[in-house]
């Protein structure tokens, strides 16, 4: 019973480490991202950004020229030239302050790359580290992530005012551990950011945490699915034939990234290129995709807004992205949960892992 206990003591000061290097990493990100939103909002500022002028989409259309700029000069160490810039952008130094940024930019990616790599070491004495390691497109970095932000607090035993971190197997509902990570159902809609005190206090969202879900989804999926575009590269390069066409007409395969330009090359060959699932989370990605685009024809008439809002009737192919992306994600947390749960000994006998999640 005492070694169970110390067990346990030790595995929750793991977890509370974790949670003070996610801290460290997401202050870093966020380090990250001010010197490059800042150098952006300069150039941007060059260009004539003027925040009461002009449509939200010409607004991003000016930033995304921005950011371009900055990773010209960032890549070069020099202004971009025949790229609509006027003589005072090269005389007035910006390309210099753009590389200050750059610089300053390094410490926050050092601080970063530390706390990761202390990420990944502390989550190889998780319990549940055997089976992440085999999830590709997850491992040391997905687990710890996970685990940090899935640490709330408990108050044990309740009325007692004494609080501890929460394990992953502790969460007695998955759908607990889905709506602290951001991707629960709340009144038949998923969790989002809202405005009203009310509808924010009932959602309990948080951006950020649900912001890390994503871009671990996002690999989980390059990992574990081929997409369109990937399979037609693929098929091009493993045919001479095409390939050497390619090279004749002075297609760059590698560059192309739109599906659309690829076709004619795989129709004059013969080639055929679908997109295919490399593990179980790539099929629970192709599946539910496959269950929601003929939504997109049947809302085709559909408003996009309703109110201040997206209309939640509304079907695009992005949505139907998005949507099967986080239902592939929330596959992978329930897997995890039960996986948790088994090997603390918190269930008699381990679930059967499907791979799948039915609510989106």
């Amino acid at each position: 019973m005492r070694a169970d206990r110390d067990h346990e003591d030790s595995l929750r000061a793991i977890v509370a480490e974790l949670v003070e290097l996610q801290k460290i990493r997401r202050f870093a990100i966020k380090g990250q991202q001010w010197c490059n939103r800042r150098s952006e909002a300069l150039i941007a500022s060059h260009l004539g950004y003027n925040p009461s002028a002009g449509d939200e989409q010409s607004r991003k259309a000016l930033f995304k020229r921005a950011a371009s700029i900055r990773i010209s000069i960032e890549r070069t160490k020099a202004a971009p030239v025949n790229v609509g810039l006027d003589s005072t952008f090269y005389s007035a130094g910006y390309a210099e302050m753009i590389l200050a940024s750059a610089r300053s930019r390094e410490t926050w990616d050092e601080v970063r790359d530390k706390a990761e790599g202390a990420l990944q070491r502390s989550a190889k004495d998780l319990p549940v580290y055997p089976w992440a390691k085999t999830v590709r497109g997850f491992g040391e970095r997905g687990l710890a992530i996970i685990t940090a932000e899935a640490a709330g607090f408990d108050e044990v035993p309740p009325g007692s005012g004494v609080l501890r971190r929460r394990l992953i197997g502790e969460y007695r509902q998955i759908r607990n551990l889905y709506r602290r990570m951001g991707l629960g159902v709340i009144d038949g809609q998923r969790q989002r950011k809202m405005k009203s005190k009310e509808a924010a206090d009932k959602q309990r969202y948080k951006p950020d945490r649900r912001a890390e879900c994503w871009t671990l989804a996002e690999s989980l999926l390059k990992a574990q699915l081929v997409s369109n575009l990937r399979a037609c590269k693929e098929a091009i390069a493993a045919s001479p034939e095409a390939a050497l066409a390619c090279h004749q007409r002075g297609i760059e395969v590698k560059k192309i990234m739109k599906v659309d330009l690829l076709r004619p090359i795989l129709d004059e060959f013969g080639l055929s290129a679908e997109a295919h699932a490399t593990g179980p989370y790539g099929e629970v990605y192709l599946r539910r995709r496959a269950e929601t685009l003929p939504r997109v024809a049947a809302t085709a008439d559909l408003p996009y807004m309703v109110g201040e809002y997206t209309n939640p009737l509304k079907w695009t192919p992005g949505r139907c992205h998005n949507d099967a992306v986080r239902i592939m994600f929330k596959a992978l947390l329930k897997d995890l949960h039960n996986e948790w749960r088994r090997v603390s000994g918190s269930l008699q006998e381990a679930p059967e892992r499907t791979a799948e999640v039915s609510s989106s």
